[in-house]
C-alpha cells in the first residue's frame, strides 16, 4: 500500500512537472517571436486592364504580408515594425504609405484585384512579409522582397473633322477616328450624332436637315473592357433670308420699271431677316456686300446710289454671315433687277439753228433714237410732224417753244423743248453762232465752268428738258456758275450768242 501510494504521488508530480515546462517554453517562444525570413516571390500582374489588375504571389514565411502599390514613381520608403497598415483593393482607399503610394491587401492571401487605377499609367508592386506579436509587426523589409511594376492599358478616343464649321446647304461631315488602343486588341466603336443616330463603325459621313450646334461623341471600347469617350461640336450655319426693297419712302414698291430723263436715284433697304435659332455666340454677325452692273457698290446695312445709265439695272446683296474667329462662312444672295427707260438720250434731239430771220426761216428738227415707239413734232405754231426730220418755217416772226413728245417700247414718255426765235428782216440782231463752249466738269455736283477763248460776261439762262426755267444772270469774269441749288437731272444751258449746251447735275 505504501509503495503503491508513492509511485501515484511521483506519478502525478511528473505530470505536473511536465505541463509547467510546456507552458513555460511556449511562452518563451511566443514573447521572442522572429522577423520573417523568406521573402514573397514570383510576384506578377495579370488581367490588366485600363483601371484594374490581379496580382499574384508566391508567399514567403512570414504569418501575414502587405502589398503596397505606387502609382508613377517607386517607393521611397519601407514598412516600419511596429506599425499596421490597412489595405484596401482599391487603389487610393487604403492607407498611403508614401508618396502617391497606397496599401491594398493586409492579409494572409496570395493574390489581389486591384481597382481605381488610371489609363496607361506606371504602377509599382511591392509584397512584404511580417510576423505579428501581441500587436507588435515584424516586417521582413530589407533587399529581396518582391517588387514588379506594370503600365495600365492605354486607351485615347479621339477623331477628326473635315470641317468643323459649314452651312446648312450641302453640308456634309466627315469624322476620322484615330483612337489609339492597346498593340493587337479590336476596339469597338460607337458613335452618337445628335438628329442623325448611331453608328458601330470606326469612321463616319453624314449629314444634317436643320442648323445648330451639335455635340458628336465617339466611345471607344477594349477587349478588356477597358472605355474611353470624346465629343467635338459640329456647327451647322443657318444662312440670312436675304431681301432687299426699295425704300417705299422714296419709290412705288413695284417699281422694277422707272421711267426717267435724267439722274435716277435708288435708295434700297436690306430687309433680310436672322432665323430664330440657333445663336452661334459673340461672333454670330452678319457682313454686306452690295454690287451692280455699273460698278455701283457699297458695303452698309442699305444702299443708295444714282446713275444716269439706261436699261438693265441688276442689284446683288450678298450677305455673309460669320460665326467664329476663324472666319466668314455661309453666303446667301438676292438679285433684283430695275428697267430704266428713257425715249431720248443725249444727243438724240437736234435743231440746226435756233434763231432766223423770218425771210430765210427754215429750221431742220431730228430726233435719232431707237427707243421709240412713236412720237411727234410740236412746232409751237400749231403745226405738227410725226418724221424723224423734218423742215419747217414760220410764218410770222416771234418766239416759239417747239418740242418733241417721244414714247418709247417701255411705255415711258418725255417731252424735249426747243425754244426758236424769228425776227423781222428789218430787226436787229446777232444770229447765234455754232457752240464752240466746253462745260467742266460735266457732269457736275456743285458748279460748272464755261470754257473757250470768246467766252465773256454775256447773260444766260438754265432750263430742263421740258423748258421750265430755272437760273437766269449773267456771267461773272470767272466764268463760273452755282448750281448746287438745281435737283438732280439734265439741264440745258442757253448762253446768248451760242448755241445751247447740255449738261448734267448729279
Amino acid at each position: 500500500m505504501c509503495l503503491l501510494d508513492n509511485l501515484l504521488i511521483l506519478n502525478l508530480m511528473t505530470r505536473h512537472l511536465f505541463t509547467v515546462l510546456f507552458f513555460c517554453c511556449a511562452f518563451i517562444s511566443f514573447s521572442h517571436a522572429q522577423h520573417p525570413t523568406v521573402h514573397a516571390s514570383n510576384l506578377t500582374a495579370n488581367q490588366i486592364s485600363c483601371h484594374d489588375a490581379v496580382l499574384t504571389w508566391t508567399n514567403g514565411n512570414g504569418s501575414d504580408r502587405v502589398v503596397w502599390v505606387s502609382e508613377n514613381s517607386p517607393l521611397s520608403s519601407t514598412p516600419i515594425d511596429g506599425r499596421s497598415y490597412n489595405g484596401h483593393p482599391h487603389f487610393g482607399t487604403g492607407m498611403q504609405v508614401d508618396n502617391n503610394a497606397y496599401c491594398v491587401l493586409n492579409g494572409k492571401g496570395n493574390s489581389v484585384q486591384i481597382t481605381g487605377l488610371k489609363t496607361g499609367h506606371v504602377y509599382y508592386v511591392y509584397v512584404f512579409e511580417y510576423n505579428m506579436n501581441s500587436g507588435a509587426f515584424l516586417y521582413l523589409s530589407t533587399g529581396g522582397y518582391a517588387q514588379i511594376n506594370f503600365t495600365t492599358e492605354r486607351i485615347i478616343a479621339q477623331f477628326t473633322t473635315n470641317q468643323v464649321t459649314q452651312c446648312l446647304t450641302g453640308n456634309e461631315y466627315t469624322q476620322m477616328n484615330s483612337s489609339i488602343g492597346p498593340l493587337g486588341d479590336k476596339l469597338q466603336y460607337k458613335w452618337t450624332i445628335p438628329g442623325v443616330g448611331t453608328d458601330t463603325s470606326k469612321d463616319v459621313s453624314y449629314s444634317y436637315t436643320t442648323g445648330g450646334l451639335f455635340s458628336v461623341k465617339l466611345e471607344v471600347t477594349s477587349q478588356s473592357g477597358c472605355k474611353a469617350s470624346t465629343t467635338k461640336i459640329d456647327t451647322v450655319v443657318i444662312p440670312y433670308n436675304v431681301e432687299f426693297h426699295l425704300d417705299p419712302t422714296y419709290h412705288s414698291a413695284a417699281d422694277t420699271l422707272r421711267c426717267t430723263t435724267s439722274l435716277d436715284s435708288f435708295k434700297l433697304s436690306n430687309t433680310s431677316t436672322v432665323p430664330g435659332s440657333p445663336s452661334y455666340g459673340p461672333w454670330d454677325r452678319s457682313w454686306y456686300s452690295w454690287t451692280t452692273n455699273i460698278g455701283a457698290q457699297a458695303a452698309s446695312k442699305d444702299f443708295a446710289f444714282g446713275t444716269t445709265q439706261k436699261g438693265i439695272i441688276r442689284v446683288q446683296l450678298i450677305i455673309t454671315r460669320q460665326v467664329n474667329h476663324n472666319g466668314v462662312y455661309c453666303p446667301d444672295t438676292a438679285v433684283r433687277t430695275y428697267r430704266i427707260s428713257a425715249p431720248f438720250n443725249p444727243g438724240d434731239v437736234k435743231v440746226d439753228t435756233i434763231s432766223s430771220t423770218l425771210s430765210n426761216n427754215e429750221f431742220r428738227f431730228t430726233q435719232s433714237s431707237q427707243n421709240l415707239a412713236s412720237h411727234t413734232w410740236n412746232f409751237g405754231d400749231g403745226k405738227t410732224s410725226n418724221m424723224n426730220s423734218v423742215l419747217h418755217s414760220y410764218s410770222m416772226a416771234g418766239s416759239y417753244q417747239a418740242n418733241i413728245i417721244g414714247t418709247d417700247t417701255n411705255g415711258c414718255s418725255d417731252t424735249i423743248a426747243i425754244p426758236i426765235r424769228v425776227v423781222d428782216d428789218n430787226a436787229s440782231i446777232k444770229l447765234v453762232r455754232k457752240s464752240d463752249i466746253i462745260i467742266a466738269p460735266n457732269p457736275t455736283t456743285n458748279t460748272i465752268t464755261l470754257l473757250g477763248d470768246e467766252v465773256s460776261t454775256s447773260s444766260y439762262r438754265i432750263y430742263d428738258l421740258t423748258g421750265k426755267e430755272f437760273l437766269t444772270n449773267v456771267l461773272k469774269q470767272t466764268r463760273e456758275i452755282n448750281v448746287s441749288t438745281l435737283p438732280s437731272g439734265i439741264y440745258i444751258l442757253d448762253f446768248e450768242g451760242y448755241a445751247p449746251i447740255r449738261f448734267t447735275k448729279m
